[in-house]
């Protein structure tokens, strides 16, 4: 490892949670089973694209992937019914859970990947988002828009997941 290989993300990420353990006692509290988990942890504002990003990926992996499952772990779990509702998703393939942050690394181990979609913008492009941080400490590559800055261009140089033209 060298110096260009660490990448500072402030935030109140403690330790690497990741464990196969974790990942099992979390899908089976969850009754995820074999189910393919895209986890999405924050709020829902503007500026996170809920409708028009998260939603609208998740639409397209439900075409494609017949096992898939969004897990949102945010403060905002009526917003985010509404947004998911409004989107036409059905409510079966959706999992929304209001939880402590202490709960967060828990929660996360059960995701198969972490979304973090969100236009380009002047934030987006110098912003370190905790969730970033709390995906990878709990095992879960992420998928990142690209022209998000420090964060997709991390993800393409350490394999952390994947970039995509969203």
């Amino acid at each position: 490892i060298t110096r260009n290989d660490i990448v500072y993300v402030p935030c109140c990420v403690r330790e690497t949670m990741y464990s196969d353990a974790e990942r099992a006692a979390a899908r089976a509290r969850l009754g995820l089973g074999d189910r393919l988990v895209l986890a999405y942890a924050g709020t829902v504002t503007r500026y996170q694209h809920i409708e028009d990003g998260l939603l609208s990926f998740f639409r397209l992996a439900e075409q494609h992937v017949p096992n898939v499952h969004l897990l949102c772990l945010t403060s905002d779990a009526a917003e985010m019914r509404s947004c998911i509702q409004r989107a036409g998703v059905a409510p079966e393939v959706v999992t929304v859970r209001r939880v402590e942050q202490r709960e967060m690394p828990f929660y996360l181990c059960a995701a198969d990947a972490g979304l973090l979609l969100r236009a380009p913008s002047r934030m987006n492009r110098l912003s370190q988002p905790t969730k970033f941080a709390e995906y990878l400490a709990s095992g879960a590559p992420v998928v990142v828009s690209k022209g998000t800055g420090t964060v997709d261009s991390g993800v393409e140089r350490h394999g952390a997941g994947v970039v995509i033209d969203w």
